[in-house]
């Protein structure tokens, strides 16, 4: 989760249990292992904080799929070729003007014109946020982002052809989307992403439903000398930066022009569901040792999730340990023995809906995972599963 399109970078270690499914601690997620920006030392690649913090992308799953769209190796057209000049130029039909003899343009459909064809279908993300695409247009979740998958997907012997995908990372401290550092942000992940892609022109103003946004064009050619296109249609939305973006051979995603506008222009933050059985006080426990039992740890975490949207986390380890020594003989000399104890607390807002677990904490960072509930009340389990494939177990504390 993260290591698809979502503008997430590797998660800061805390003192939480990472939501991997491993009884230890670890990072706590950020939607599934997205990160947080660590100002202190310039790690991460959140868009927020500091202007000069230091960005280090991550792999990322799906990234899988859109490098395998762009092609690893590098081929970057020659300097002097402009990639702007690479785009195929879409002309207005003419037509004959029969008073004066002469050809003039079509006029494009009026501003504001009514749709044709099936209505559109509406998306609501338990987090509230919202979109609309057609109705043949399927969208399916992915760790940390959604996926778009259009009628007939241009596919060919490697593989797809196009792709596009909806991501989101925390944005502490930008305000606008035509942030300098966002653009710089952007540019910075396609260089990760497809080293032989360039930035086509400036970026194009737009509006979503709700904010204002941007548009970002890419394109270059692969290894294999096709040309390839990619849009990052940008937004702020809740404290989020929101990514429409789209990549792969210029022919297949061109035509798609109108209808991803239009689905960028639906974008809009709600309120988040808000799953009323999961609302209560949740404990989660482990101990670990080692194989002689001389040295043991207790970890316990709580959190709480309010019916207003709103939760809190504790955390506590304690760890002790008893040891002796001897002499050559194998006489006991020494005995000793070692004890000590942490902690720390958070806050944040969750939501969760279809299965869908998500808690904003207060430092921007998002943490995910499914759920289910099991048990009766007054001695439910909740079981929420991240990265991993084995669940980890919470209890429902009195």
């Amino acid at each position: 989760n993260g290591k698809e399109w979502s503008l997430l970078t590797s998660a800061a270690t805390t003192d939480k249990p990472s939501s991997t499914g491993s009884k230890q601690d670890g990072a706590r997620p950020s939607v599934n292992g997205s990160a947080k920006l660590d100002k202190r030392s310039g790690r991460g690649a959140n868009c927020g904080g500091a202007s000069n913090a230091t960005m280090k992308p991550r792999a990322r799953p799906t990234a899988a799929l859109l490098t395998a769209l762009a092609t690893a190796c590098i081929s970057v057209p020659s300097a002097d070729e402009s990639l702007a000049q690479t785009m195929p130029k879409t002309n207005p039909v003419p037509i004959a003007d029969k008073s004066s003899g002469h050809t003039q343009a079509a006029a494009a459909e009026p501003s504001g014109a009514p749709a044709h064809g099936p209505a559109w279908k509406e998306y609501k993300h338990p987090t509230g946020l919202r979109l609309s695409h057609p109705p043949d247009w399927k969208i399916q979740p992915i760790p940390s982002a959604l996926l778009l998958v259009p009628p007939n997907l241009a596919t060919s012997v490697d593989g797809p052809d196009e792709a596009y995908l909806i991501g989101a990372e925390a944005v502490a401290g930008i305000g606008s989307p035509d942030d300098p550092r966002v653009l710089g942000y952007l540019d910075l992940q396609m260089s990760q992403l497809a080293p032989f892609m360039r930035r086509v022109g400036n970026p194009e103003k737009m509006d979503c439903a709700t904010a204002p946004g941007i548009l970002v064009r890419w394109a270059g050619r692969n290894p294999k000398g096709d040309l390839v296109s990619a849009r990052g249609y940008t937004t702020l939305l809740k404290g989020y930066g929101i990514v429409l973006f789209a990549i792969g051979k210029d022919a297949a995603i061109a035509p798609r022009e109108a209808t991803l506008r239009q689905i960028f222009a639906s974008l809009a933050s709600g309120e988040g569901q808000k799953d009323p059985q999961i609302v209560g006080r949740w404990k989660f426990w482990s101990y670990s040792s080692t194989s002689g039992g001389s040295y043991g740890t207790e970890r316990s975490r709580m959190m709480m999730l309010r019916p207003d949207g709103t939760c809190s986390w504790m955390s506590r380890t304690e760890s002790s340990g008893n040891f002796k020594g001897g002499d050559s003989l194998g006489n006991e000399t020494w005995v000793g023995g070692v004890a000590g104890a942490s902690g720390d607390s958070d806050t944040g807002a969750w939501s969760a809906g279809e299965g869908k677990l998500f808690i904003q904490w207060k430092d921007g960072s998002l943490a995910s995972w499914d759920y289910r509930l099991g048990g009766v009340v007054g001695n439910r389990r909740l079981f929420l599963t991240g990265n991993g494939k084995k669940p980890d177990e919470w209890v429902e504390a009195q």
